[in-house]
């Protein structure tokens, strides 16, 4: 997650200086399309509000491995073209030659925190320019959470695609723009379908999916989960929502306290006691900041 500064909008309606920024949502959309496209970072989810950004990604050190050293190369200066010269062959042969420099920039091209680096100073830089001004626009590097089994993945992805609805900005899920919920109804609504550049919700015949669900079967969580959160009618689970939840080990009761505060329940880890448990030994600590919750959403 990476917040503005200086009272900045990322995107939508500055009431102070009757500016409308809307138009910045496709600018940090087409980065993260085209981003998702150099790097072997996928993208599993995201949500662009007024004054923050939510971004769920996965990496994958199998397609990192790969990728041949041209293909490296031509990725990384794709990723950092130089203005006003046309040498990206040049470039790119003498980048081939080194293999020093290349073990680096595959490390780079399969690493997160050069993914936002990429995405966020893309969006800062030019933001700024129309701006006028200097200085930072994000409110330091960006917070993350490691995801630590499908339960964590799943919670987040509705806690994300949920933000429109929660903050009263969109009524649905297919009203709520620039989402990675409203994108995955879209495209299947269109005849004939087309790949969607997000990672898919379960495998397809050529990509990796990140659930054991459909996406029927998520969009029902979905919608189901956001009923309750913006009219809190608490207890009225659709009864199609338990056999999945169970099917991958949450607890329905505490579902959506889960779902509705993944965020502020936990810290850097997001997932089952034992994985808590894990990562705060291999931390050298006694426990780590969400232990509770995860006690009773796993139980």
């Amino acid at each position: 997650m990476s917040r503005c500064v200086r009272r900045a909008y990322l995107c939508g309606y500055d009431v102070l200086s009757g500016k409308s920024f809307d138009h910045r949502k496709d600018w940090v959309r087409e980065r993260l399309i085209s981003l998702s496209e150099i790097f072997t970072v996928e993208v599993l989810g995201y949500a662009l509000m007024d004054n923050h950004q939510h971004v769920i990604l996965r990496t994958r050190p199998d397609l990192e491995q790969e990728l041949s050293d041209e293909e490296i190369a031509k990725r990384w200066v794709r990723l950092f073209p130089i203005a006003g010269e046309d040498n990206d062959e040049l470039r790119v042969s003498a980048l081939v030659l080194n293999k020093k420099r290349l073990v680096d920039l595959r490390k780079r091209l399969g690493c997160i925190s050069w993914f936002m680096k990429s995405l966020n100073e893309f969006i800062s830089r030019r933001a700024n320019r129309e701006d006028g001004c200097k200085g930072h626009f994000w409110d330091g590097r960006f917070k993350g959470q490691r995801l630590a089994d499908e339960g964590a993945i799943l919670a987040c992805s509705i806690y994300v695609d949920l933000n429109p609805i929660r903050a009263k900005i969109a009524k649905t899920p297919e009203e709520s723009t620039f989402t990675s919920a409203y994108e995955r109804i879209q495209n299947a609504r269109e005849k004939p379908k087309t790949e969607l550049w997000l990672t898919p919700i379960s495998d397809s015949p050529t990509r990796r999916g990140f659930l054991s669900i459909t996406l029927p079967e998520y969009l029902t969580i979905l919608d189901a989960t956001g009923r309750e959160v913006v009219y809190g009618k608490r207890g009225k689970i659709a009864p199609t929502l338990a056999p999945i939840l169970e099917r991958i080990g949450l607890n329905v009761s505490h579902w959506l306290t889960t779902s509705r505060h993944v965020g502020r329940l936990f810290s850097h880890l997001i997932g089952a006691p034992a994985a808590l448990d894990q990562a705060a030994k291999n931390l050298g600590k006694i426990w780590l900041k969400g232990k509770s919750a995860a006690a009773l959403a796993y139980s």
